[in-house]
């Protein structure tokens, strides 16, 4: 009697919940802004590449997350891995467009680390097993997922950073496991990340925006056009290079007030962002001219013949100050020894453009 009472509510109220699954669906599918505008090229091509990594990264992360380190998770990963690398490129080609819809970013940045848990695990499996070709697989698509995401905002830039800084050490560590033309490819890979990275002033700039947008809403007051005023001149600084210590003085000399300490906190967040890009670009530097000198040195040939080991002169500039760094050649390795000057402030941006 109480199961078929429970049978007739369940299909009384199974179209009620259905229906009502399907407006609420309806309502968010109104509601969500498109991640790229309809008719603009490689509309297409870009969601089904973001829809073909969210399935294959929820295909397998059940196995993975349960037991990281059993055998069949590792497989699992092992097949899949190549499924999950085909789309960084082209995410990695529009990280900057992601900043601006909240609504894609999020199951995007879920799916993207799902996949840099599938390549750390196909990294650490292929280090026990000496295996160099996917060492270098896992390693360069294991950094590029740190890259994807990481200029969305100021939250993503700190997380992301320290995921860049551990897949640079994973990748070090493996270097004496690699062949010639695996260090080659390991060193073009990281000089194509290097030129396709924007700068922290397009984070800042939407910052800024956000700020002065929050203060728009409120009443209009000196202290916060003092405010608007200030947050410009530091924007400004950080474009031409210069460190903010400057701004952050004149905010320290304020009263008290919701202005001041929203800008007080922005700024600071700036800097700790700017300092985490230039250890991670210096990080990432070294590694391309250790694999380099590694490379050069397997080949039979003498590093201290080839001024600069062959790379672009933007790998060895300091982002701190954009001046050369000095390289210390001997047959043992390589060591770059940066400038003195302190890393809160980035080098201008024409010096780190000049790439492209």
């Amino acid at each position: 009697m109480r199961l078929r009472k429970t049978l007739s509510w369940t299909m009384v109220f199974s179209p009620v919940l259905l229906l009502g699954f399907i407006s609420a669906n309806a309502r968010l599918g109104s509601s969500a802004v498109p991640l790229y505008p309809q008719g603009q090229e490689g509309y297409g091509d870009r969601l089904a590449q973001y829809e073909g990594l969210i399935r294959t990264v929820s295909r397998v992360r059940d196995a993975v997350w349960l037991d990281p380190n059993s055998p069949e998770a590792i497989k699992v990963v092992s097949e899949t891995i190549r499924e999950v690398e085909r789309p960084l490129p082209l995410l990695e080609s529009t990280r900057l467009d992601l900043s601006a819809d909240e609504d894609c970013r999020m199951p995007v940045a879920r799916a993207v680390q799902t996949a840099a848990g599938l390549l750390r695990s196909e990294f650490a499996s292929a280090l026990r097993e000496r295996d160099s070709r996917r060492v270098v697989r896992a390693g360069i698509a294991l950094l590029r997922t740190s890259e994807i995401l990481k200029y969305a905002d100021r939250q993503s830039h700190i997380r992301e950073s320290a995921a860049t800084t551990q897949a640079v050490r994973m990748l070090r560590s493996a270097l004496p496991l690699l062949k010639p033309h695996e260090l080659s490819v390991l060193s073009s890979a990281l000089l194509a990340i290097e030129s396709t990275r924007p700068h922290l002033t397009s984070m800042f700039e939407r910052d800024l925006h956000l700020f002065l947008r929050l203060g728009y809403s409120f009443k209009m007051n000196q202290k916060f056009i003092d405010a608007a005023r200030v947050g410009r001149s530091a924007l400004n600084d950080v474009q031409a290079g210069k460190p903010l210590a400057k701004s952050l003085d004149r905010i320290s000399q304020w009263d008290g007030g919701p202005e001041r300490e929203r800008l007080w906190l922005m700024l600071a967040a700036w800097e700790l962002c700017i300092r985490d890009e230039v250890e991670t670009l210096r990080a990432v530097r070294e590694l391309a001219i250790e694999a380099r000198f590694r490379e050069v040195k397997a080949l039979g040939a003498d590093p201290r013949d080839m001024p600069g080991l062959g790379m672009p002169p933007e790998m060895l500039a300091d982002p701190a100050t954009g001046l050369e760094a000095v390289m210390r050649l001997s047959q043992r390795g390589v060591a770059l020894e940066w400038g003195q000057a302190n890393a809160d402030c980035l080098a201008p941006v024409r010096t780190l453009l000049a790439r492209r």
